[in-house]
């Protein structure tokens, strides 16, 4: 910690920025009613052009036909792009502070977590609380399947038809029609017929929509 010009110590690295950012209660009011709606509305037909409306109105650009199913949270609306008909399950979280970018007919299953900023790990004896953030954008390409539990680490772009197995923790890029599990992910397959498709072979993703 190193003192200011009058003499009195300075905040942490980072908290003379604000940790907490002064709202309008007008606007606060309007986050509420899209927070509340995400949380509790079902995924019928009416209830998803709501959220799609709402999800607009907050500065996401969402496509045609999405399918939004309850409890999903998203930090910044602003810095996310869907393409349409995708399927976003239930309790699913999204951190977009990075940008967040996914492609049309992708399906994310049951609580999985795309984040895109971490904290910083500093040395010891240094506040990580104050540390400062790692941020990277995620893409997930079109058709992609995320399985119930998946996480997409910061930085990671998802190939377009790529699978990944419920539970997976994906640390890097994943190839166009691959799909993979674990921790972190590796590849255990393809959809590729020329190299060997097997859907017998493949495991379960939970049946995540």
């Amino acid at each position: 910690m190193t003192a200011s010009s009058d003499g009195t110590p300075a905040p942490p690295d980072g908290a003379q920025h604000g940790v907490h950012v002064r709202v309008p209660v007008k606007t606060a009011l309007g986050h509420y009613l899209v927070e509340l709606v995400m949380a509790v509305a079902p995924h019928d037909p009416l209830s998803c052009r709501l959220k799609r409306a709402l999800m607009r109105w907050r500065g996401a650009s969402v496509g045609a036909n999405p399918k939004i199913w309850r409890d999903v949270w998203i930090d910044d609306y602003r810095n996310l792009s869907i393409g349409r008909d995708v399927s976003i399950s239930k309790s699913v979280m999204m951190v977009c502070i990075g940008q967040v970018t996914i492609g049309d007919e992708v399906m994310i299953g049951y609580g999985s977590q795309i984040i895109t900023a971490g904290h910083r790990i500093p040395p010891a004896g240094e506040s990580m609380r104050f540390s400062g953030l790692d941020v990277a954008p995620v893409a997930i390409g079109d058709g992609a399947w995320l399985g119930a539990g998946a996480i997409v680490l910061p930085g990671v772009t998802v190939g377009e038809g790529a699978v990944i197995a419920a539970g997976a923790v994906v640390t890097k890029d994943v190839a166009p029609y691959d799909i993979v599990a674990g921790v972190p992910s590796a590849r255990i397959g393809t959809r590729l017929a020329a190299e060997g498709y097997d859907s017998a072979s493949m495991p379960s993703s939970d049946n995540s929509h």
